[in-house]
């Protein structure tokens, strides 16, 4: 036990130590500059990054618009409006079977969207 607590805590110091480099004041500037600029890259996604998400975007818009009404309601209701599923009974005025038709939904969506997520 305490070999793994030991374990994380240098683990947990090592990320954090990649995270916040410590420059010497000591040190050549042109050094510094070049730690500095491995260890700050910028984050910003690439363009085809972006045509990418946009991608699988939409391709997630079609497969949900292709579900059935009865499975699409409820996954809509509890993904992006992020409702209970109590409050989606009230709504659809069904006390019963939600959690089966959320359950439903995302199985068809994961046949639907395989290689898409294979891919990811």
């Amino acid at each position: 036990m305490a070999l793994h607590i030991a374990a994380n805590l240098v683990k947990t110091r090592y990320r954090f130590r990649s995270r916040h480099p410590e420059v010497s004041l000591d040190a050549n500037p042109d050094q510094t500059a070049a730690v500095c600029a491995t260890r700050c890259q910028d984050a910003s996604p690439t363009p085809s990054d972006c045509v990418q998400a946009k991608e699988r975007a939409e391709a997630v818009r079609r497969a949900v618009a292709e579900l059935p009404a009865d499975l699409r309601t409820p996954l809509l209701l509890a993904e992006y409006e992020e409702r209970s599923q109590a409050e989606i009974g009230e709504i659809l005025a069904a006390r019963q079977g939600v959690e089966t038709r959320i359950y439903r939904a995302r199985r068809q969506l994961r046949v639907a969207l395989g290689k898409l997520l294979e891919a990811v």
